[in-house]
């Protein structure tokens, strides 16, 4: 999937697009509670966040491996394969939640 077509998805699911992650990995720290952790692949559309910073997502709706992931907000897309992020989940259960 492409800039373009991610664009289109996030606008269908009335939602705002985050750009590309990479180095990406899902994390679940309390039953129920999973996200997704990545690097910003690329422009942060929404100006957020530089390139290489390290993305946590808000609980993951659904997701389509290796293409993107939804949250309650945002649709990223995923760049290349699942890839351990180096912040373990108990370490990012403890930093973000």
């Amino acid at each position: 999937m492409d800039t373009k077509e991610g664009i289109q998805l996030s606008k269908n699911l009335n939602k705002k697009f985050g750009g590309s992650l990479s180095n990406w990995s899902i994390h679940e720290v309390y039953k129920g509670v999973v996200f997704l952790m990545g690097n910003v692949h690329g422009v942060d559309p929404t100006g957020r966040w530089a390139t290489g910073y390290t993305v946590r997502t808000s609980n993951i709706i659904s997701i389509q491996k290796e293409k993107y992931v939804e949250t309650a907000n945002t649709v990223y897309l995923l760049y290349g394969k699942e890839n351990l992020h180096p912040i373990s989940d108990e370490l990012a259960s403890k930093v973000f939640f």
